[in-house]
């Protein structure tokens, strides 16, 4: 199994930072998984279940704490790929709450059902229950909103703390003319 995508990152935003985001967040991600299955019935519980289509599974649970306000839903996601029937893409999201703050991961990964060696040839993006959350119930990324639709940017657009970051860092080769850390 290899890795090919992964994010974090805080639900809620400026505009709406209370509610019942970890509800808000598992139900956007099954609209996620159901919508690639159109005829599968729609989930009963987002607590708690299940749902198989031809050889590709998706199962969901909800742990409670003591305390009842630690929380977390899981969902693993485990489809065959279109292109090659011998791959499997697992997506593994987890929603948690600790009382305070509710935060989103995902992982994305490509297996094998065989033992084979072959070279990676997915080019992986932004997974689109990201934008589903950003538009649904908001997220933050380093204190700031999360777009429903990524932006671009050249090099030269970006200026301010984050250069400062970067090259404080050793990540800009002082080879480069166009390097903003001289």
């Amino acid at each position: 199994m290899r890795d090919v995508y992964a994010t974090m990152f805080r639900l809620g935003s400026v505009e709406r930072p209370h509610g019942p985001l970890l509800e808000a967040a598992a139900a956007a991600a099954l609209d996620w998984v159901f919508e690639k299955y159109p005829g599968a019935p729609p989930p009963g519980d987002i607590g708690a279940g299940s749902l198989s289509v031809a050889r590709d599974h998706a199962e969901w649970a909800t742990e409670t704490a003591d305390d009842d306000e630690r929380r977390l839903w899981s969902l693993l996601w485990r489809q065959h790929s279109q292109d090659d029937p011998g791959l499997i893409w697992r997506t593994l999201i987890h929603v948690a709450h600790d009382g305070r703050e509710t935060r989103f991961t995902l992982r994305l990964a490509i297996e094998s059902e065989s033992l084979r060696i072959v070279p990676a040839r997915y080019d992986v993006g932004r997974q689109n229950v990201v934008r589903l959350l950003a538009e649904r119930v908001g997220a933050r990324v380093d204190d700031r909103d999360l777009t429903a639709w990524p932006l671009r940017a050249r090099s030269d657009q970006i200026r301010g703390s984050y250069v400062t970051d970067y090259c404080s860092r050793g990540r800009c080769s002082a080879t480069r003319d166009q390097c903003s850390c001289k």
